[in-house]
């Protein structure tokens, strides 16, 4: 368990949040969510001082945009909200992708240059998990939702590649976290769109484990 206050108190709310799933506490859900991102950028503020300015800024939109991504997803459950707030949360979280690739971009390397083998085994899977979500995918959202796909498999790619010069304990964390989040997507697209049931705890224990991974190890790198 992390001795740091900020981090002891992203544990807190998030061990909060996912019992008061385990539970069905909706209020005490809808309260807890944003603390989540909200406890977390705290914790990388505090503890990423002296990484640069450059380097900080990305990876303080990443989490600014996952915390817009989990509000418009929390506002989807309440009664009268219109559909496209699922896309606004779906754009939020690209963009926190896309920022996350930035950062991993800033630790140096060439892209192709480093294990262009894993390429294979992430984009495979984002090809057979695409046609299995294709019959039962909205007209309207076959393309976002790939285009979704492809970024956050490239944003896992990075973390793979450009982290290979991080301590091997970062370098781990970065890229559990990545596939963490890809599984936790994953989830949420068999769960929204597909005959399969809501995975709601397994959504959120993997997505808060994902984050955690990602932030503290980017928070440890030499940049």
């Amino acid at each position: 368990m992390p001795k740091k206050p900020a981090a002891i108190l992203f544990w807190i709310v998030s061990i909060i949040h996912l019992l008061a799933i385990l539970l069905s506490i909706d209020s005490l859900r809808y309260l807890s969510k944003p603390l989540i991102m909200l406890s977390l950028g705290l914790f990388y503020v505090l503890e990423s001082r002296e990484q640069s300015p450059s380097f900080r800024l990305l990876v303080g939109f990443a989490i600014l945009f996952s915390l817009a991504g989990d509000l418009f997803l929390l506002a989807l459950e309440f009664p009268d909200n219109p559909v496209y707030l699922f896309l606004l949360g779906l754009g939020s979280f690209l963009f926190a992708h896309i920022f996350y690739l930035l950062a991993f971009r800033k630790l140096g390397g060439k892209f192709l240059n480093r294990k262009p083998g894993w390429f294979i085994p992430v984009l495979t899977y984002l090809f057979f998990f695409l046609l299995f979500l294709w019959p039962d995918l909205p007209l309207d959202l076959k393309i976002p939702v790939s285009v979704y796909g492809l970024t956050i498999c490239l944003m896992a790619l990075s973390a793979i590649h450009f982290s290979a010069g991080q301590p091997a304990a970062v370098r781990r964390s970065l890229i559990l976290g990545a596939g963490l989040f890809i599984l936790s997507d994953s989830l949420i697209a068999i769960g929204k769109f597909s005959l399969f049931q809501n995975f709601s705890f397994g959504i959120m224990l993997t997505y808060i484990l994902a984050q955690w991974l990602i932030i503290n190890g980017l928070r440890k790198t030499t940049y």
